[in-house]
């Protein structure tokens, strides 16, 4: 079912529509017998619940609508029926479609490895990310006074992990946009990743109890700067056409609702992968005008410190620095 873009479904009141020519000459049982039909020779085993539905609504109307009562009950039978078909076609479908479940697995196979391809070793050796992956500590910090040198001595006390600011975006509306800025090397893209398969394996309330169940996209923003630039798509048709995601399908107008809900986190990495300052400042503009629009969904957004401030957004509340490590992380890793 192809999205586009608009999150509006067909009227299914106009007369030219398929949905009331076939109510017109079959009635609503041939309606709601037609979609089960359509459904069945689709896909039956990703439709079934819907099928079952329309086939008991098709049974339904053929008692009801007896001789003896359709005068007076058809009109408004027909005008109820046809808004809860709709209503129930799409929420059956968006309960039973394998898009988060095969979406989150690849997730899993993506993230689930922590590559030593990002030092400089020869051979390359894999070790599970979950595992390997020590907690970084986060502090906030005006973004103008962190330092863009990746060896740095820092006070750890009061150092917070980023799935503390998670939870705290439960009660605390400001910790919904974030700024994680950091020298190069300092682990903004790992602690990305990290997010990303802890949402994915459903073990986020390992790290804080108190962290929202949310549905993880990370893009980054070097892959996707062009098409920023060229076209300023909204958040919703972007995240749907990326492949990895386009690629299982997901529900037409999912997505969109989803953010409007606030129920996705939406992780914006390497701001300063935009080579070009003008650019940079162009996807950073962009980026504000999403947060307005989907003001209920968190957003984490990485930079360098420079390039961040040749870039700024306005609709950032919070900035942390990614904290160098103390002794206690030295020895976990």
């Amino acid at each position: 079912m192809k999205d586009n873009g608009s999150g509006n479904s067909p009227n299914n009141n106009n007369p030219d529509s398929i949905i009331w020519q076939i109510l017109k000459q079959y009635g609503l049982p041939g309606l709601f017998y037609g979609l089960a039909i359509r459904d069945g020779l689709a896909s039956f085993s990703d439709r079934w619940p819907q099928i079952v539905l329309f086939l008991v609504l098709g049974t339904l109307a053929v008692g009801i609508l007896s001789e003896s009562t359709k005068e007076v009950v058809q009109p408004l039978f027909q005008r109820v029926l046809i808004a809860l078909a709709g209503k129930a076609e799409q929420s059956f479908i968006w309960l039973t479609s394998p898009f988060q479940r095969n979406y989150y697995q690849y997730l899993i196979n993506e993230y689930q490895e922590y590559r030593t391809q990002k030092f400089d070793i020869p051979t390359a050796v894999k070790f599970g990310l979950d595992k390997m992956f020590v907690p970084l500590g986060v502090l906030p910090e005006a973004y103008d006074q962190i330092s863009p040198r990746l060896i740095q001595v820092s006070p750890q006390s009061g150092t917070r992990t980023i799935w503390d600011y998670l939870a705290a975006s439960v009660t605390s509306f400001p910790f919904r946009r974030i700024a994680l800025i950091a020298p190069p090397g300092a682990g903004k893209t790992t602690i990305l990743e990290h997010i990303t398969l802890t949402y994915a394996q459903n073990v986020q309330r390992d790290q804080n109890r108190q962290v929202p169940r949310l549905i993880p996209f990370l893009l980054h923003l070097r892959d996707i700067r062009h098409d920023i630039r060229q076209n300023r798509p909204d958040l919703a048709v972007l995240i749907r056409r990326q492949p990895n995601i386009s690629r299982y399908e997901p529900p037409h107008g999912w997505i969109r609702k989803k953010l409007e809900e606030g129920k996705c986190l939406v992780m914006l990495d390497g701001l300063d992968e935009v080579p070009d300052e003008r650019e940079r400042q162009q996807v950073s503009r962009w980026i504000d005008q999403q947060i307005r629009t989907y003001s209920q969904t968190r957003f984490i957004l990485t930079s360098r410190p420079l390039s961040y401030q040749n870039a700024g957004l306005e609709k950032i509340d919070a900035y942390l620095r990614v904290a160098p490590f103390g002794s206690k992380e030295i020895r976990m890793f």
